[in-house]
């Protein structure tokens, strides 16, 4: 699923942001 991709991708972009 597309969202659960992009949710993905937002959830270690904001780890990162986090870090």
């Amino acid at each position: 699923m597309w969202s659960e991709n992009l949710w993905r991708t937002w959830e270690k972009c904001y780890c990162n942001l986090l870090l």
